[in-house]
Formats: C-alpha cells, sequence, structure tokens
C-alpha cells in the first residue's frame, strides 16, 4: 500500500501545467521571442531534454517502419544543432523483407485463437505487402516519425490516467510530464 496516493485530477493538472513550463524554451524558439527566464537554468534544460527525448522517439518511429520495409537504418542525433535522422544505408533489401513477413507469420501463428492479434497481424502485412514495392511506403516512413512521438505520449498518459504506474506517484507524475510535454 502506498504511503501517500495524489488523486488522479491532481496529477494529470500537475503533468499539463509543468509539461507546458518545460516546453516554454522551445516556443521562446520557435516565436523569436526573447524571454531570458526561460531559457537558461532550469527551464532552457529541462525544455532541452524534453526535445531530446521527443526526437529520440521521432527517429525510433521513423527507423521502425523503415526496417518494416526492408531498409536497414539507424537513427543518427545530432546534438550541436537539434534533430535527427534515420539513415538507411543501402536500398531495400528483400532478406529483410522475408524475415518481416517471416515474423509476423510466426506471430499469426502464434496467436491462433486471438482473432483481435490476429487482425492487426493481417492488417500490417497487407499494409506492407501492398506499398513495399512501389514509392508508396516513404508515405509511411514520413508519417511514423512524428506518430510514433504520440503513440509514446498516449503510452505514458494512459500510465498516468489509470494508475498503472508500479513505483507510485513520482513515476505516475513523470508518465503525465512526459506524455504531455512530448504532446506539447
Amino acid at each position: 500500500m502506498r504511503p501517500y496516493n495524489l488523486s488522479t485530477t491532481k496529477i494529470i493538472l500537475w503533468g499539463v501545467a509543468l509539461g507546458f513550463l518545460a516546453n516554454l524554451p522551445f516556443y521562446s524558439w520557435i516565436f523569436n521571442k526573447h524571454w531570458d527566464w526561460v531559457t537558461g537554468f532550469p527551464l532552457g534544460w529541462i525544455g532541452m531534454g524534453m526535445v531530446y527525448m521527443a526526437t529520440f522517439f521521432h527517429e525510433i518511429g521513423h527507423t521502425i517502419f523503415m526496417w518494416f520495409y526492408g531498409y536497414p537504418t539507424i537513427p543518427t542525433f545530432d546534438f550541436e544543432h537539434g534533430g535527427g535522422m534515420a539513415w538507411a544505408f543501402s536500398g531495400q533489401q528483400l532478406p529483410i523483407l522475408l524475415m518481416v513477413w517471416g515474423a509476423m507469420a510466426y506471430g499469426f501463428w502464434k496467436l491462433r485463437g486471438h482473432k483481435t492479434p490476429q487482425t492487426g497481424i493481417v492488417l500490417l502485412a497487407l499494409l506492407n505487402i501492398t506499398l513495399a514495392f512501389n514509392d508508396h511506403h516513404a508515405i509511411v516512413f514520413d508519417f511514423m516519425g512524428p506518430a510514433f512521438e504520440c503513440m509514446v505520449a498516449a503510452f505514458f498518459l494512459y500510465r498516468a490516467l489509470f494508475d498503472l504506474a508500479p513505483r507510485g506517484d513520482l513515476e505516475r507524475f513523470l508518465n503525465a510530464f512526459f506524455g504531455f510535454g512530448i504532446i506539447f
């Protein structure tokens, strides 16, 4: 039993408020405002940490789906200028694509009797096969960077909202903070 339990409303409100506050350095940069009180320590550092975390998940999203379509890729990060890039070091490789199809077939077989996950695997397989051999899969690469950021933020917010943080209120607050911080 937890010694002190904050309410869900308090956790979410604190996460919203501090997630927004942590993004003020980023907003001051985007809108070319010179708010000195947000660019230094500690807000500037926390804001940069939030930007790098969002960039990390953004590049991981691109990387996962480039592998999904057979492109060997690694995520790279530019700490000097900010941002990153999912770098494909060769073109599409059929052996990688065959391994992806094999993994989906194995997952379909392993989950026999579970219709919902099997339906998801079938839909992913159809998406892969439909777009794998034309240039339209580049749309999926581009989309999945921002989409993966949103998926990770939603996962954090889900954990905060439904009290799924096993180590208590601090972890639950951090889930809300990072979830709203990534979205903002």
